[in-house]
């Protein structure tokens, strides 16, 4: 049932991979090259959680993340630094840590996020997250 056809489907309209990732920033001092990426939702209802990192120049595949409903998140606090080299630093984003990167000390700008407290801290139900975009999504009456 997992590998199903209509699994797949639902999954990708509910949780879309990027429509492209865009290098924000690149450290190739030291001995491994170090690459992170912010993904592009393809709709703007969506957004990713998190960046990616590569050691190749080279753009990740565009399902190694996927993107998920704005309407299921919140806002998260500022960005906490945990690394910074002299062209950028690396940021710890929302409660559960996710990546992103921004060229100089500052944070990485715009609106970052993390996932609505009654979705992240229970299981639920599609259909109770947002009645709205799972109409739109799979057309439901």
């Amino acid at each position: 049932m997992r590998d199903s056809k209509y699994n797949s489907e639902v999954i990708a309209r509910l949780l879309p991979n990027p429509k492209l990732f865009r290098l924000v920033w690149k450290l190739t001092k030291g001995s491994e090259p170090l690459y992170v990426w912010e993904a592009v939702s393809p709709d703007p209802r969506f957004t990713a959680l998190s960046m990616v990192a590569t050691k190749s120049e080279s753009a990740p595949p565009l399902d190694v993340i996927c993107c998920v409903p704005i309407s299921w998140c919140v806002p998260a606090p500022e960005p906490r630094r945990v690394f910074q080299e002299g062209t950028g630093a690396l940021w710890s984003v929302g409660s559960l840590g996710f990546l992103a990167a921004a060229k100089g000390p500052m944070p990485p700008a715009g609106t970052w996020y993390d996932l609505r407290p009654d979705l992240a801290e229970r299981e639920f139900k599609l259909l109770e997250a947002d009645q709205l975009l799972m109409s739109q999504i799979f057309k439901l009456v």
